[in-house]
């Protein structure tokens, strides 16, 4: 804006050529510089920046992961062996902001997971947990068959497990996970029963029904309550089996008012039915609310959106199809 403003100045008004020229490289040697940056360059300048124990942005590479992906990622791909885990933290931090950037490039992607299916094998926790999270963003057609035999094979031979890394396995839905699944979720030793539950909602995941019925009777022992809502459906959704959504829809429909308002000065029991038809929203075809970024439904009536849920359910009569493919 303030080059094109700058010529127009130059065209109306009586300058001297030399004049001219000077203003003219001087508004546009930053743009060249820019522009001209050598991404090997300015990979390792964001490297050594974090050897010495200063802050690196994050975000620094943006421009260069906007226009030129493949050189940045060629640019990266040394520093997932490198000796800090800093730098290899920021490395897969910068995989992530190429996945965000190029999200329709359906190679780069799959390129980008085989690399954070690797992060998995990473020495360190934190980069490993990383990884994770950053593959619970991808589809299921990012993995490969390369991708998956990978991950199996870094899944069934861990000495660890994380509640995450047990999801991602029944996201993936590679079936030479499914034995080590039905250890963690039956395993009788103490250090392993805290996996117990997230093992069976990866099972169901991958269609096992045995699995969801375990989990629907933990639910049904305890009984719908806030507790159940908040940290146990959200377990039910990912699933995206077919009786677990049932289950939820049952609970759309309840008069009971089971759960505490948001509200932290309303001591009144509410619906819990408000936050299940917050839940489906994303898993859901054709659902007819629509979900804001933050997870609420986009309404100023919550009342009149649970009738319209509940209408909508009524009318399909168990015929919708979900959504599967995203974590």
């Amino acid at each position: 804006m303030i080059t094109r403003k700058l010529c127009i100045y130059l065209k109306n008004n009586e300058i001297n050529q030399t004049m001219k020229t000077l203003f003219i490289t001087l508004f546009t040697l930053p743009v060249v510089f820019i522009s001209a940056q050598n991404i090997p360059s300015l990979v390792s300048q964001q490297v050594s920046t974090i050897r010495f124990g200063e802050f690196a942005e994050y975000r620094a590479l943006e421009q260069s992961i906007t226009k030129s992906p493949d050189a940045v990622f060629k640019a990266l791909t040394p520093f997932q062996t490198d000796t800090m885990e800093k730098v290899r933290q920021w490395t897969y931090a910068q995989y992530h902001q190429i996945l965000l950037y190029h999200e329709k490039s359906l190679p780069m992607r799959r390129e980008i997971v085989l690399q954070l299916v690797g992060g998995l094998a990473d020495a360190e926790l934190s980069v490993r947990n990383d990884c994770v999270d950053y593959l619970t963003e991808c589809s299921r057609h990012d993995f490969t068959p390369q991708a998956q035999e990978q991950f199996s094979n870094l899944f069934t031979g861990k000495a660890w497990f994380s509640k995450e890394l047990i999801l991602l396995a029944g996201f993936i839905g590679n079936a030479s996970c499914r034995t080590t699944l039905e250890e963690l979720a039956f395993s009788p030793e103490p250090a392993q029963r805290r996996l117990q539950w997230h093992a069976n909602l990866a099972l169901s995941r991958m269609g096992d029904d045995n699995a969801t019925n375990w989990c629907l009777m933990q639910i049904n022992c305890i009984g719908v309550n806030d507790d159940v809502v908040y940290d146990l459906l959200p377990g039910l959704v990912y699933t995206r089996h077919q009786r677990s959504l049932e289950f939820l829809v049952t609970v759309l429909n309840s008069d009971e008012k089971l759960c505490t308002s948001s509200n932290p000065d309303s001591g009144e029991s509410i619906l819990c039915g408000y936050r299940v038809m917050e839940y489906l929203a994303s898993v859901i075809r054709g659902y007819p609310l629509k979900q804001l970024p933050s997870g609420d439904i986009d309404t100023k009536d919550y009342h009149r959106a649970l009738l319209t849920a509940r209408d909508w359910f009524t009318k399909k009569k168990g015929e919708y199809e979900i959504l599967s493919d995203t974590f």
